[in-house]
């Protein structure tokens, strides 16, 4: 046995230690008692562990629940807001929906409408996208965008979407013609179509690259052309080609140089056959103004106009229309002036055989104390078979005249 107060060796039958006195029972007893706390203590601090332990489950379980009634009633309000419903409308394609929801309940919330408008610009900027890639067809792709005009916002945008892909169809559609052209040897309109093919299209690189190789055999087979046709003169093909040719080649100063050659030799070409024309029109006139005399001014200033004319046909004239024109002693037109009314017009009923000549001893009378000159064609005849002349010589002659003032 061993001593509680001082840890000394006892014998079994002691009651008190020799050493420090202390008696044996009350040592142990007080142990016992001391025990007997500290189990109490620790029974206590177990319960206590066990009702916090269900306290804080209790807790959690109450926190949990909750939780998962705010979670079940944010789904549900995100199910069932209008936006929501308008954006799950827009990616099932239903629009008549859509558009219902939106005219109904959002119109008019700045918030939801923003959300919408996001949710648009990202359908628009998938569809462009998709048909990018070859992922939807373009009748898919205008419909899409059909379908989301029909909310009535974002039109501007709409339309871009629209005007993208129907530039990349447009696009696409040229390459395929351009290789059409190619393989049946037509070079001018392969060029032509491989140009319209734009940088979004993924033929873009492709066709540049035809460009560049077809390019210069254009070229030699517009200057081989341009060669062949200048032994014939024919400067208007030739510029026909040039035409075609600085339009393909824009930056070509050989082709400019000789487009600007050629045109000046077909302006001259022109004219001189104009005047050939006038030439051969004025001889083949079938009533020709052989002279003109101008007498007077008389009384009220009445002047007499003598028109000479032969008729050169074979037919007999009935009656005919003279075009005359007034000048002052200077060589300038009397009033009225150089306009569409300034030629006096003189009718005349005459029998005119055939190579006769008659108005010698007619005139018309002109009324004006400045007319010194007269010049006359003219301009239609009615013969006594019922035939009738145009001259075609008329409108050249005024026109000339006209010019020299």
């Amino acid at each position: 046995m061993i001593c509680k107060q001082c840890g000394t060796n006892l014998p079994e039958e002691s009651l008190f230690c020799y050493k420090c006195g202390c008696k044996i029972e009350e040592v142990e007893e007080k142990e016992n008692l001391e025990k007997i706390e500290i189990k109490k203590e620790k029974i206590e601090e177990v319960q206590t562990s066990k009702k916090n332990k269900i306290t804080l489950n209790k807790n959690l379980f109450v926190a949990f629940i909750i939780a998962i009634i705010v979670i079940i009633f944010a789904l549900t309000f995100s199910i069932f807001r209008p936006s929501r419903q308008v954006l799950s409308a827009i990616d099932s394609n239903n629009y008549e929906k859509a558009k219902s929801i939106f005219v109904e309940r959002i119109e008019r919330n700045t918030s939801d409408v923003e959300k919408v408008k996001a949710k648009i610009i990202e359908e628009i900027e998938n569809t462009k996208q998709s048909y990018l890639e070859n992922n939807i067809s373009y009748d898919d792709a205008i419909a899409k965008f059909e379908g989301i005009s029909k909310l009535g916002i974002l039109f501007f945008e709409t339309s871009e979407g629209k005007k993208y892909v129907l530039s990349l169809k447009n696009s696409r559609e040229a390459f395929l013609r351009a290789e059409e052209y190619l393989n049946s040897g037509n070079t001018i309109e392969s060029i032509k179509e491989y140009k319209k093919v734009i940088d979004t299209d993924s033929n873009h690189a492709n066709a540049l690259s035809q460009i560049e190789t077809l390019l210069p055999k254009y070229k030699g087979s517009v200057l081989k052309q341009i060669e062949e046709l200048v032994a014939s003169e024919d400067y208007k093909t030739i510029i026909k080609i040039l035409d075609e040719a600085t339009n393909i080649l824009p930056d070509d100063e050989e082709l400019k140089s000789k487009k600007s050659v050629y045109s000046k030799l077909l302006s001259e070409q022109v004219a001189l056959q104009k005047e050939q024309e006038i030439a051969k029109l004025r001889d083949s006139q079938e009533l020709i103004v052989q002279s003109v005399n101008i007498e007077g001014p008389g009384f009220l200033n009445s002047n007499d106009a003598y028109v000479v004319v032969k008729n050169t046909s074979d037919k007999v004239v009935k009656k005919y229309t003279v075009g005359i024109l007034t000048f002052d002693n200077e060589g300038y037109p009397v009033t009225p002036s150089y306009e569409d009314n300034n030629v006096s017009y003189g009718n005349c009923e005459a029998n005119i055989q055939p190579n006769a000549i008659y108005g010698n001893n007619s005139y018309w009378n002109i009324f004006g104390d400045q007319i010194y000159k007269i010049k006359a064609c003219v301009k239609e005849v009615e013969y006594h078979d019922g035939a009738t002349w145009i001259n075609e010589y008329f409108n050249y002659w005024y026109e000339n005249e006209k010019s020299e003032y």
